[in-house]
């Protein structure tokens, strides 16, 4: 079990079918970020990552593996030295048992279940959801109430409660019981700091739209809508846009001078920005699931693509490499025990991808467009992977690629108050560009952020006016 205090539960999904894996993930991160899943095809890459010391809190086995029969798979996992807890899906089939009878330890339990005992093992002892806490700190400061105030205090333990319990449950009574459990006080003096539910924005799953305010107005208590609604989808934006598409978010982030470029004429491009953009870059990397970029910036830098702040977690890594040029040796092959690193490609041949496997790197096999690869198939296989968001910090080619082919969505543009000049000095973006004005993007709904002695400009992509 992993002892380590931490603000997510972390799962591996494992299933063979990617489309249950995936109804799997949003069903249990629809309530926010407190449950953060990984998802698996092959029993074999999980039971690599087990071994080479990943830690999950639980592992979910929901059917069978491409790779290996469900039993087999438990076995190899009971011989593990160390394992988290493991949950298989029942189905309401006889397999679940079976299954049970390899191993004490092997819970069985119906996908009705399965959410309410995660969220019973992310409130164990020694867990922490800062997460969470945040969230209400900020809401009582926003509504102008104290820290220590007795209801804030109540509220935060309902919260808590309403999100690790099954919607089937009678709201009212069950919340309001375990609340005055906690405290050590009345129902009564519960409830009367409870009465009324501020929401600011329904949940774009259909599945679960409109169920819980549902459950709230017929338990009596006072439901308003719709407050501050666009600044909640904006807080989730993230959510919002992979439930809809089944894509990640993409945000194109780069720094540049004030005349424009990314490095001097050279080559040399550290730093560009200050100390405090900097940092901001990292909280992103540790915000959003993955980042990417072109194999041509592991070449020249050879990036480490981590977030190094205390107490952050590290992106996946994606490496958009056609030919496989990745250097065996470069950090990003070397770490892959400290951050998952992908290698999206388009050649086929097996022998090659061996010494990338070797030290734990995933091989995304991909279609070519125009000889690299194609940018929206990796983002509908990232989708389907789980992979909800990409900060895609690549060069001047694969950012042009990356608008020619539509895949961006946001835009992240860190500008020092520096002048580098040179005809030859590289721009953030590159490629064919666009032969007219109109063919260009534009950002909408813009930001803007000053960093000590640089600016930050962020938007939603929009296409100019295709119009001449």
């Amino acid at each position: 079990m992993n002892s380590e205090r931490t603000a997510q539960l972390q799962v591996a999904l494992a299933s063979y079918d990617l489309k249950e894996l995936r109804v799997q993930k949003r069903y249990l991160q629809e309530q926010g970020t407190a449950i953060d899943c990984t998802c698996f095809c092959s029993g074999e890459k999980l039971l690599a990552q087990l071994r080479q010391g990943v830690r999950y809190d639980a592992v979910v086995l929901c059917s069978e593996l491409t790779d290996l029969p469900a039993e087999q798979f438990v076995r190899q996992f009971y011989q593990l030295k160390e394992r988290p807890m493991l949950l298989v899906q029942s189905h309401g089939r006889s397999s679940g048992t079976a299954l049970q009878k390899l191993r004490e330890g092997c819970y069985c339990v119906e996908g009705t279940e399965l959410k309410r005992l995660l969220w019973q093992l992310y409130r164990m002892p020694g867990r922490q959801n800062r997460q969470l806490e945040q969230r209400c700190s900020q809401l009582y400061a926003a509504w102008g109430i104290p820290q220590g105030d007795v209801n804030a205090g109540y509220l935060s333990c309902a919260v808590g409660i309403a999100c690790s319990t099954s919607q089937k449950l009678a709201i009212r009574k069950e919340i309001l019981q375990a609340v005055s459990e906690q405290f050590d006080t009345s129902v009564a003096a519960v409830e009367s700091g409870i009465r009324r539910v501020v929401i600011g924005t329904r949940d774009p799953n259909p599945m679960v739209s409109g169920k819980g305010t549902k459950i709230l107005i017929t338990n009596g208590i006072e439901v308003t809508e719709g407050i501050l609604e666009e600044e909640c989808r904006e807080l989730n934006h993230v959510f919002f846009h992979y439930i809809k598409t089944g894509r990640p978010l993409v945000i194109m982030k780069y720094a540049m001078t004030l005349d424009g470029k990314t490095a001097t004429f050279a080559g040399h491009s550290r730093w560009i920005t200050g100390e405090s953009a900097r940092r901001r870059v990292h909280e992103d990397r540790s915000r959003y699931s993955a980042v990417m970029c072109g194999v041509g910036t592991i070449l020249a830098d050879d990036s480490l693509l981590t977030c190094r702040l205390p107490d952050t977690r590290n992106p996946v890594r994606i490496i958009c490499d056609s030919q496989l040029r990745t250097p065996p040796d470069s950090q990003v092959a070397v770490t892959c025990s400290q951050a998952r690193t992908i290698l999206a490609t388009c050649c086929p041949d097996r022998k090659t991808w061996l010494p990338y496997e070797e030290k734990g790197c995933e091989i995304l096999l991909l279609p070519p467009r125009e000889g690299r690869v194609d940018l929206n198939a990796l983002t509908e296989r990232l989708g389907q992977m789980g992979i909800d968001s990409v900060l895609l910090e690549g060069g001047s080619t694969l950012n042009w690629s990356a608008l020619d082919q539509g895949i961006v969505n946001r835009v992240q543009a860190y500008i020092s108050p520096g002048l580098f000049g040179g005809a030859t000095a590289k721009t953030p973006v590159g490629g064919r560009g666009a032969e007219f004005p109109y063919q260009g993007f534009s950002l909408g709904k813009t930001k803007i952020t000053v960093l000590d002695q640089d600016i930050l400009i962020e938007g939603e992509l929009m296409p100019c006016s295709r119009e001449s």
